[in-house]
């Protein structure tokens, strides 16, 4: 092995060292130093904003703000007034059915047609009652022609009666007329025998005055056959115009009893026709044209139970669960204000009409209707609506509500007591303004503004009591 290889050179590790401290000794090490303050400062003044940004918000207080929006009429309203939530409904509801089974033919309304009173909704089908109908009115007709018959019968009963009393009549006279032949028969008789016995007379003379006297007494028989003839006569013209008269009753019972068929075959027929029963628009179609409907239909029934369910507008109303712990600020006739959801611009008047007599256990409300003062075609049938009721009424002519419409709704939270007044601290860009305001209304948990406030103004919500103008602050969450 080759030791010489491996010793140091000792020379020339000296002559290195001494040439690297001359080139220490000659350099400025301040140099470095201030580049690299340069360098620091550069950066801070360039991210001074961000820098100064962290600083305050590791110092900066804490706090919740609220946005202000638009004015909502409803809620301002609700601040002078007890408040609820509701929808429309509609007093006059009806499912509209056929009252006899039968298969829909026609059908001429649709969801959201008007219809008046006795329009013809659907028709079913109706050629078996239409010919049923045609039946009874031909019996009818033919009742009548009884009746006609019967009468005709009654008045030549009648009218014989009249003439074989006649014949009574003459037949009596005829029968006195006999009798008086027969009794001067009779007298001529004994005045004939007195004078054969005299001598005077003859006895064919006699004889002739019992010819006579036999003669009238057979015509009186004869004429006693004849009344007793003509008595019968008439007894058997008044039976058959008793007869007739049983008859005409009977004929006229008959047509009352025809009629009330006819009337009920037409009854049968006209329910094939469904009628609107009040002015009104359909809200909900439930069959078509060809299925079955019956009044009587079941679960387990193909049939349909109604052909369309519709609602009369001018009924509409307001209905409202209020709680129970609200009930003293409504009464009946109390006003009302109501903004339909849909449109909370929108305002109708109204009054209180009813108050339910019972609450709801499971809810602890107690369901209020309104009556509108006026509708519009904007409001429909189960629309939720925000009713807002006026406990006071202390100015009839200023309906609550009306106060300012384009007051601002805030957090009773966010406003504080300043000296001058109501006070609310607005935060801009991370900066307190102390804002003067004008208060409408107050409640519980809000309060209405006039002036102060705009749209987007972001509102400190309980704020310190050492927080003042020009403070920073760090925002913490949006209410």
């Amino acid at each position: 092995m080759d030791v010489q290889s491996l010793k140091i050179d000792r020379g020339t590790q000296k002559t290195r060292n001494s040439g690297g401290g001359s080139r220490r000794r000659g350099s400025n090490p301040w140099v470095g130093r201030l580049l690299i303050v340069g360098v620091i400062a550069v950066l801070g003044f360039v991210f001074q904003g961000p820098l100064l940004g962290l600083v305050r918000g590791l110092t900066a207080p804490r706090v919740t703000i609220f946005e202000v929006v638009e004015p909502e009429r409803a809620g301002v309203a609700a601040i002078s007034g007890t408040a609820a939530n509701g929808y429309i409904v509609a007093a006059r509801r009806a499912a509209l059915s056929a009252d006899t089974p039968g298969r829909i033919v026609e059908m001429n309304v649709a969801e959201g047609s008007r219809v008046e009173k006795g329009f013809i909704v659907a028709k079913l089908f109706q050629d078996e009652f239409r010919a049923a109908w045609m039946r009874a009115e031909a019996e009818l007709a033919t009742a009548d022609a009884n009746v006609l018959v019967a009468t005709a019968a009654q008045t030549t009963a009648e009218v014989t009666v009249t003439q074989r009393q006649k014949n009574l009549e003459a037949s009596g006279a005829d029968r006195q007329e006999s009798i008086a032949q027969y009794e001067l028969a009779v007298v001529r008789f004994e005045r004939s025998v007195e004078l054969v016995e005299s001598g005077v007379s003859s006895q064919d003379e006699l004889d002739q005055a019992r010819s006579d006297l036999d003669a009238a007494q057979a015509r009186v028989e004869a004429m006693e056959a004849r009344v007793s003839a003509a008595g019968v006569a008439v007894q058997d013209a008044e039976a058959r115009v008793e007869q007739a008269k049983a008859d005409l009753v009977a004929a006229e019972a008959r047509v009352g009893e025809r009629r009330a068929a006819r009337d009920l075959a037409k009854a049968t027929l006209d329910k094939t026709e469904i009628r609107a029963p009040f002015d009104g628009i359909v809200v909900l179609k439930d069959a078509e044209v060809g299925e079955v409907v019956s009044p009587n239909s079941q679960g387990g029934s193909n049939a349909r139970g109604s052909i369309c369910t519709m609602v009369d507008r001018e009924s509409l109303e307001v209905q409202a669960e209020v709680p129970e712990k609200s009930l003293t600020a409504v009464r009946v006739g109390g006003r009302v204000l109501v903004f339909p959801d849909a449109d909370p611009s929108r305002r109708y008047e109204g009054r209180v009409d009813r108050i339910w007599p019972t609450a709801s256990r499971q809810k602890a409300t107690v369901e209020v209707r309104a009556k509108l003062e006026e509708l519009d075609d904007f409001l429909i049938p189960d629309m939720g609506v925000r009713i807002v009721f006026d406990p006071e009424e202390t100015n009839p002519e200023t309906p609550i509500g009306d106060e300012d419409p384009d007051a601002y709704l805030i957090p009773t939270r966010c406003v504080v007591d300043g000296e001058e007044g109501p006070v609310v601290y607005v935060v801009a860009r991370g900066v307190v303004e102390v804002r003067a305001i004008s208060v409408l209304k107050r409640k519980a948990r809000e309060v209405a503004v006039t002036d102060g406030l705009r749209p987007g103004d972001r509102l400190v919500i309980d704020p310190p009591a050492d927080l003042k103008a020009g403070d920073s602050v760090t925002v913490e969450s949006d209410d």
